[in-house]
């Protein structure tokens, strides 16, 4: 109410118009007297500004007392009148919790330091900031001070000053994982506390808090009104907080990344157009109602926003006023009190975070080069990374993890969707056996084309119009030189490692995990033997072994195109006793034309899964099966469970691609990966932090020696079914050295050097000791530098530092064939990176990358390309779109190129009735749901995790992910980001992006404040 009449309104956030007006230089105070007018003439009657100094050099350097008495108090008082002159009220926020440590901002860390007496802060966190009762006498002293000052210009105490709209205890209060059995129990008592102190030092003026929203325990019904299931990890719960007698109205804040990356179930991106837009009208449709007839109290949107996109920015605030409208057109009773954007702007503001909306009508400047902090210098990035380790202490960001897990468990029926999981595949499958009949069809037309001579004359191989193979014979690497590294010095170093114990390590439940010490020379001896029976020669019979002609794959003589599967689950199938399973499945993908499968050859090392781990996964078949459990050591069980894969294979008429290893690492759950586990070996002991990474995987003398001696055992190893060495088996399609291979901010070319000269390396190897087999890599096709055009085809500015090199990799003479994948994790944001990619957004990604790849394989690779893996979760009709861009996209090009390289596709993940659908669990979210079984049957759910993991391996993941993170270089890998996000700013879509206008906007704008003063006249 104002002067006894209902007050509706728009108005404005601007942290920094406090800063603005206190400057001396005049540019600067020319700026905020524009930006208040501009705001005022399009018809804005509240501003939100922030009227706290604790962050601010003057006070951090003089300490507590400075803060009263600080020269920004005096030009907060001009910004009160200058407001008061333009028919503006003021809304003054006296804390932040997003204030920046270290960064002059304001926040609550500086009560804290005044209360421990020192800076360094380190075991305090924003707990103690709500329950410390010396940090409240300091806020309370400052209430009592803000209350009562008496403003310079015009002798009125604020206190008394009618353009103060209200006081705002804290802005996005949160208190994350903070304890107590509702979470929100500590910041509701010092609400409690703070807005009835307030309302005794000020009983003129409202008093509310500037909390993001979400809902708690306290009305469950909401719950799924919520961002996610993780939101109550937050420490908010917007009813029962602003339920308090002493708040006076309720507040929302609203933007897309409040929302998160995924859905309500958590089963695949939340996407602008197909989710976040459906969001924004239950988040304020909701906020509106719940205060209507829950709280009684008017209802303000207090931030909302949306960067770079005035297109869909506009999308946004046009819900906004929508449903503001609505509601007070339907309901006389109506909450809807005002919404306040975030963030108005006029010519000579940078627009550094791209949410600017610019009043007077200017273009957005483009922002400072330096924005993302890659030009910082050592001692100041050391000083930030300090800064940095204490505010995530203070947030208690490390206790995030663990709330967040279980905040799912608690409301898994609430949230997770059981119907989507019970998904069908029928229509699936009809549609990849029509794909796969393609195939065949355009292999057949292919082969009897007068332009490639392709006969059945086994001859025609050599016919001067087929196309060149284009491929060179390998140089093998002899004895001699293998027999000159340095083996007996490094037997000698790994033996004084097991020496000094060093080789053995106790996990947290008393599991003893001991590597043996590596015996180079025998290591060595294994390669010398494979060496020596050697051949660079192919097998006479070489024509039943699928071959490479230029672009095309060849099988008998004839062009080869198909349609196949991942069944990675196939060794395990067989080890746990359900070969039947597995020859079912086999069986039915060559009933319906899958003509290749793609397995996973069994892990290495010892089981060091957790407990909960094992006693949820074992009981379903989700063993670990290492094929080496020990350095240069094999488990025939393991050999055997492949032998049998690869026999009933034969016998279905499969061919099989055969993955030998992974590079993800998940020490603790499924196991740490093909690479951590060789330099553990290497290294001697389990945790490496500080000895190895990656990028030695990829470099080590010792790793590379090992490495070539796993795949010498593999090509020599005799099936004990068919007796056959796997080098002579034509049912092995190929050999997938390594999935997914990354060196993320490693060293050289573009980051790219390392995985180049490693993969180079390995597959000349292999073509040496096994030259009947084609050999590639199970690349996600990530591009270098390069072709230049082509890095804005990557999935986002960081693929630039992932040290993947789609071109290269796929050119080195060893790899016969080009990869690459399509799933929706390879890309979570747009180009520009703030907006979340959802379904629309990914499939105008999926066919730019597919088509991309197509060209420069034909053009510049000049090899056969398979998409090795393609999936989508959970949702049947839009797999099948997914699968029928695809179709699309293949079919043109192979219309448009006889000789297309578009040689096959191999979806995931081929089940069968009765077997688990093993990413139903939520191990990895990022695959969940792929299961597409082949016989009709619905899935089969796999273990639940039911319940938050122990706190004693709560605790031992914390340990595992720094060893994790130094392994696969986080640090190198987010440096090298921040130098790509100002190096390739100009090669990216950002400057048209970031360089916006704002008219339509602000037409939007003064529509909103003309509804706004209407409602309330």
């Amino acid at each position: 109410m104002l002067h006894g009449r209902p007050f509706y309104f728009l108005g404005f956030n601007h942290p920094q118009l406090v800063r603005y007006a206190s400057t001396n230089d005049t540019t600067q105070q020319d700026y905020f007297n524009r930006l208040l007018e501009a705001a005022a003439a399009a018809g804005m009657t509240v501003g939100r500004a922030w009227a706290s100094f604790e962050g601010s050099p003057e006070v951090q350097q003089k300490g507590y007392a400075a803060t009263f008495g600080h020269p920004r108090c005096k030009t907060l008082d001009e910004v009160l009148v200058l407001c008061k002159k333009l028919g503006m009220r003021v809304i003054l926020s006296l804390a932040d919790y997003q204030g920046s440590l270290g960064a002059g901002q304001n926040g609550f860390e500086p009560y804290l330091m005044w209360a421990k007496g020192t800076v360094n802060i380190t075991g305090m966190t924003i707990a103690d900031f709500y329950s410390d009762d010396r940090v409240k006498l300091l806020y309370k002293a400052n209430l009592c001070a803000m209350a009562n000052r008496v403003n310079h210009l015009t002798g009125i105490k604020y206190k008394h000053d009618p353009t103060i709209f209200s006081w705002e205890l804290i802005n996005e209060g949160t208190c994350l994982a903070c304890p107590g059995p509702t979470l929100d129990e500590v910041p509701y008592r010092w609400l409690e506390e703070m807005s009835a102190f307030m309302k005794c030092v000020d009983p003129v003026h409202m008093v509310s808090a500037g909390m993001g929203g979400n809902y708690g325990r306290s009305t469950p019904w909401r719950l799924t009104d919520n961002p996610g299931p993780w939101a109550l990890c937050f420490g908010e719960d917007f009813s029962r907080f602003f339920a308090l007698p002493t708040m006076d109205y309720s507040v929302a804040h609203m933007y897309d990344v409040n929302r998160g990356s995924w859905n309500d179930s958590g089963r695949e991106p939340c996407g602008y157009e197909d989710c976040l837009v459906e969001w924004y009208y239950d988040c304020i449709r909701g906020h509106i109602k719940e205060s209507t007839y829950g709280l009684d109290k008017p209802f303000i949107l207090e931030e909302f926003g949306l960067p770079y996109n005035e297109t869909l920015r506009n999308q946004m605030f046009n819900i906004v006023r929508e449903t503001f409208r609505e509601s007070r057109v339907s309901d006389p009773n109506s909450a809807a009190a005002g919404a306040m954007f975030w963030l108005p702007a006029v010519e000579g503001e940078p627009n550094t975070n791209g949410l600017n909306v610019y009043l007077d009508g200017s273009r957005a400047p483009y922002p400072p080069e330096n924005e993302y902090g890659a030009n910082r210098s050592p001692a100041t990035q050391k000083w930030y990374d300090a800064v940095r380790a204490m505010s995530d202490g203070l947030r208690r960001e490390n206790l995030k993890d663990a709330c967040m897990d279980q905040a799912k468990y608690d409301l898994y029926s609430t949230y997770d969707n059981q119907a989507l999981k019970m998904y069908s595949s029928n229509s699936t499958v009809a549609l990849l056996s029509d794909i796969a009949v393609d195939s065949a069809e355009h292999s057949s037309s292919l082969a009897q084309s007068p332009t490639t001579a392709y006969q059945e004359d086994p001859q025609a191989a050599s016919n001067d119009e087929l196309p060149s193979d284009g491929i060179s014979q390998p140089v093998c690497p002899t004895c001699a030189s293998v027999q000159q590294l340095p083996l007996q010095q490094w037997s000698e170093d790994a033996q004084q490692q097991g020496d000094e114990n060093a080789t053995t390590t106790q996990l947290p439940w008393g599991q003893q995990v001991a590597f043996d010490p590596v015996d180079y020379a025998d290591v060595a001896e294994v390669v010398c033997n494979c060496l020596a029976g050697a051949s660079p020669a192919a097998n006479t019979n070489s024509s039943q072994f699928a071959q490479r002609h230029g672009t095309l794959f060849v099988v008998a003589n004839k062009p080869f195109y198909f349609t196949g599967f991942n069944a990675w689950q196939l060794p395990w199938l067989v080890y746990t006793n359900r070969t039947v399973a597995a020859q079912e499945l086999l069986e039915k993908a060559a009933e319906l034309g899958f003509k290749v499968g793609r397995t996973l050859v069994p892990t290495a090392g010892p089981d060091t899964r957790m407990p909960s781990q094992r006693e949820m996964l074992d009981p379903f078949g989700a063993v670990h099966l290492p094929l080496q459990p020990q350095a240069n050591t094999y488990n025939e069980a393991a050999f055997e469970a492949l032998d049998q894969v690869i026999a009933l294979a034969e016998e279905a008429g499969v061919r099989l691609v055969l993955v030998l290893g992974t590079t993800g690492t998940n020490l603790g759950f499924t196991g740490p990966g093909l690479q951590l586990q060789f330099m553990q070996w290497v290294a001697g002991t389990y945790n490496i932090t500080g000895l190895a990474s990656v990028q030695d995987f990829y470099t080590d003398e010792r790793a590379r020696l090992l490495f070539k001696a796993y795949l010498c055992t593999l090509v020599n190893h005799v099936n004990s079914i068919t007796s056959k060495r796997y080098k002579d088996d034509p049912t092995i399609f190929s050999w997938d050295i390594i999935q997914g291979p990354r060196c993320p901010g490693c060293e050289g070319n573009e980051t790219a050097d390392a995985l180049v000269d490693w993969v180079d390396e390995m597959t000349s190897f292999m073509k040496c000791v096994d030259p009947n087999h084609l050999v590639s890599l199970g690349q996600e096709g990530f591009y270098g530098p390069d072709p230049e055009e082509r890095i804005t085809t990557n999935p986002s500015i960081t693929s630039h530092c992932l040290g993947a090199d789609f071109v290269r990799l796929s050119s080195l003479p060893g790899v016969d064939y080009a990869t690459v994948q399509v799933f929706e994790s390879l890309k979570e944001y747009n180009d520009i990176t703030p907006n979340n990619c959802g379904w629309i957004c990914h499939m105008a990604f999926f066919q730019e990358w597919l088509t991309a790849h197509l060209n420069d394989t034909a053009e510049l690779v000049q090899k056969p390309l398979v998409v090795t893996d393609v999936a989508k979760a959970y949702h049947e009709d839009k797999r099948n779109q997914l699968f029928e861009l695809l179709r699309e996209v293949i079919d043109e090009d192979r219309a448009s190129n006889p000789m297309s390289p578009a040689a096959g596709f191999l979806f995931s993940t081929a089940n069968i009735g009765g077997q688990v659908d093993w990413n139903i669990p939520t191990v990895s979210r990022s695959s969940s749901g792929r299961s597409i079984y082949l016989d009709g049957s619905l899935p089969l759910p796999g273990p639940e995790q039911s319940q938050a993991l122990p706190p004693m391996e709560q605790a031992w993941v914390q340990q595992i992910n720094q060893i994790q993170n130094y392994f696969n270089r986080k640090t190198q890998k987010d440096n090298c980001v921040n130098a790509a996000l100002t190096k390739l700013s100009s090669i990216y879509n950002t400057t048209e992006a970031k360089v916006y206008d704002s008219a339509s906007t602000v037409d939007i704008i003064e529509q909103m404040a003309r509804e706004a003063e209407q409602a309330s006249s």
